[in-house]
């Protein structure tokens, strides 16, 4: 969300006091990140400076109880959740779900160029992700990969309907133009996505536990004392059992991480995950289906909510960006070329 929410911040830090017991005294609003239905601030307070993320709909809590859970068995790239004075990992209030989190200084991938070590750190933590066996009572919260159409289905039908619509809206117009001009594109991803995932059921691979939105903004490194230059992945919304290019996709993939082509992100990184059998039919399908899902959306986002018109804009520039050139769909390309 990049515009603030529209209650006083005394509000916030009544919330913070009365569930987690931590006095604050500020709440500053961080303009960051794609989810419109969640806000961030940092939390000053005589005990440190803490993050709070304030969720206003409907969430997986599996996000919250999955990083709690690798963080006190041993993965130490989470930065987990402080549980409440209740012992509860979040806290129900009047207008939104709070989640206090430590405050870690950082930059994320997109703005800091990540280095050999770094690269080889993000392989070697994917691999020990991939390698957990989470116990039964939190595996059957864990969604599992159904190759499911939903997203396709989605984007097929705002294709059909920006084809006859009119809008007086410029910005939901400006995402229109976008969807027309690249129309022969999209369609080919959407059938191409289809092809491979039913190639995907019909031939399973072995599934492993992911993150499953692993690009470069939610990969931190750490600035300054305890934390500095370590590597941290936030943002577990929505972990999954896939198979393991659920994960891999992000790299080489075209989605932010700066500083380094395509190749060398893969070069580095496997140096630290290994030797990784790639099955290119699965890497392309998640590559085409990570589009595909963006694009269903900031659609349902431009077209149909209320949201502030900064995070609409947005939307459309992120949907464009996808059109550029060696961003993600000529990566998607070329791992299905791949696939010989």
């Amino acid at each position: 969300m990049l515009t603030k929410p529209h209650f006083p911040d005394a509000i916030i830090l009544a919330d913070i006091e009365q569930h987690y017991g931590v006095v604050a005294s500020n709440a500053m609003f961080l303009p960051i990140g794609a989810d419109a239905n969640a806000a961030v601030y940092r939390i000053g307070a005589t005990t440190g400076d803490y993050f709070a993320k304030l969720k206003f709909s409907e969430f997986d809590k599996t996000g919250i109880v999955l990083p709690k859970w690798l963080a006190e068995h041993g993965f130490e790239q989470v930065i987990a959740p402080i549980a409440t004075r209740k012992g509860a990992l979040w806290a129900e209030c009047a207008h939104f779900t709070l989640l206090l989190y430590p405050f870690v200084s950082s930059r994320n991938a997109y703005d800091v160029v990540l280095s050999p070590q770094h690269w080889h750190d993000f392989g070697v933590t994917l691999k020990q992700l991939h390698r957990f066996t989470v116990p039964p009572s939190l595996a059957q919260s864990i969604r599992r990969e159904a190759y499911s159409p939903r997203w396709r289905m989605l984007v097929a039908h705002f294709l059909q309907w920006v084809a006859r619509a009119t809008f007086a809206d410029p910005i939901a117009a400006d995402l229109a133009a976008v969807l027309l001009r690249h129309h022969r594109q999209i369609m080919h991803m959407l059938s191409r996505a289809a092809d491979l995932a039913q190639q995907l059921q019909a031939n399973p691979l072995e599934y492993v536990l992911c993150h499953a939105d692993a690009h470069a903004g939610n990969v931190l490194l750490g600035e300054g004392g305890e934390h500095d230059g370590k590597l941290y992945v936030v943002d577990w919304d929505a972990p999954m059992f896939a198979p393991k290019e659920r994960d891999l996709m992000f790299v080489g993939g075209g989605l932010g991480f700066a500083g380094h082509t395509p190749s060398s992100e893969e070069t580095l990184f496997y140096r630290g995950y290994g030797i990784a059998d790639i099955n290119f039919a699965a890497l392309s399908y998640y590559r085409y289906e990570r589009i595909i899902e963006d694009i269903a959306l900031y659609c349902q986002q431009v077209f149909e909510s209320e949201d502030d018109d900064r995070d609409r804009a947005q939307a459309v520039r992120y949907v464009a960006s996808n059109f550029t050139r060696d961003s993600t769909i000529e990566r998607a390309y070329a791992a299905d070329r791949a696939r010989g």
